[in-house]
Formats: C-alpha cells, structure tokens, sequence
C-alpha cells in the first residue's frame, strides 16, 4: 500500500433509472439471493404475526423491488416494524382490481411499495401496471407487460439482522416442552 487514494467506482444504473451506488457501497451490503430475501422478509411478518398471505404478499413485492434494484429490505423492514399490514392489503387489492380492466385507486401506499407490488403481480399476471399519484393517492391500471432487468440482490447488513431478528420470533424452540407439544421428532427420533 502506497498511501494512493482508491479510485472511485461509477454508480450502477439500472434500466428502471435507479442507481445502486458505487462498487464500494455494495462491497458494504450482503448479497443474498432472492429465495433467501423472501423467505426472510416473509419469515420476519410472520414473526411480527402477520397473516400467512399478508407476509407472502409483503415477500414477493420486497423481493421483486429487490431483485430490479430497488430497497426491497428496507420496504419489507419498515412494513412490517411499522405494522402496516392494512396498506398492503389495500394496495394489494387495488391492483387485483385493475387486473379487471378498470382503473383502482389506493391511499397511503409508499412509492416502493407500489413498485414492488407492480413488479410482482404484473410477474405473476403477465401485464404492466400504469401508476400516477396525486398526494398520497395512487390511481392503477393494469396494461401490457413491461421488460424488467433483473439484478442481483444486495442488502445492508443493519437492515439484514434486523429482518432476522424479527423472523426469529417465528421460530420454535429446541426443548423437550415444545417436542410434547409437537414440534419437531418429539421425544423419540427413529429415523
């Protein structure tokens, strides 16, 4: 080492116009691949008790913001520390709506949450979705399919164990009053 300054990276600039920061901002996330990102974000409202479909909705729509580039974490991170399981469901049923041919609209929906939903459903449905906001009000229609980029996912370390913390309270216990209750093999383990 010379004492030379590192050279500076360009910032990453996805097809969808966001940015994912310089060479060394990633070099300070994790990667983590994308089944692992929604089992985690899922696993951590789950923790939080959420309803099952609530957290696999909040999973997929984290995951897709994720894997486009986006703060797919952070989304799933302050959804579910901020209990917002009612905008989720009504941005959720907004956009299912749409898939009927006439525009819906849905208040309180944060713009990453409206991306990642559009990301996801329009994945799961084959279309595109057309969002315009107006305040806090967002008006959707669905339309024809767009051509997304998909990256890799990174995730800063605060906000990773944060999401694991969270799933871990969905865990069950190793002890012996937990097996008699069913978890795992019970007392006796044959296989």
């Amino acid at each position: 080492f010379d004492g030379a300054p590192i050279p500076a990276y360009p910032e990453i600039t996805f097809s969808n116009g966001r940015t994912q920061g310089s060479m060394v901002d990633q070099m300070s996330k994790m990667r983590v691949s994308r089944s692992e990102f929604e089992a985690t974000v899922r696993k951590a409202a789950r923790g939080a008790d959420w309803p099952a479909a609530l957290a696999e909705d909040l999973s997929r729509a984290a995951g897709a913001l994720a894997a486009t580039g986006g703060a797919g974490g952070e989304l799933g991170l302050n959804m579910v520390e901020g209990d917002q399981r009612d905008i989720l469901a009504a941005t959720i049923t907004a956009f299912e709506l749409s898939l009927g041919g006439e525009a819906s609209a849905v208040a309180g929906a944060s713009p990453d949450l409206l991306a990642g939903c559009a990301l996801s459903l329009g994945a799961e449905h084959g279309v595109g979705f057309d969002i315009s906001t107006e305040g806090d009000c967002a008006k959707i229609s669905a339309g024809p399919a767009k051509s997304i980029e998909i990256v890799e996912i990174f995730v800063a370390p605060t906000v990773w164990d944060r999401l694991q913390k969270l799933a871990y309270k969905s865990y069950v216990p190793a002890s012996a009053e937990s097996r008699l209750a069913g978890a795992g093999a019970g007392l006796t383990d044959n296989d």
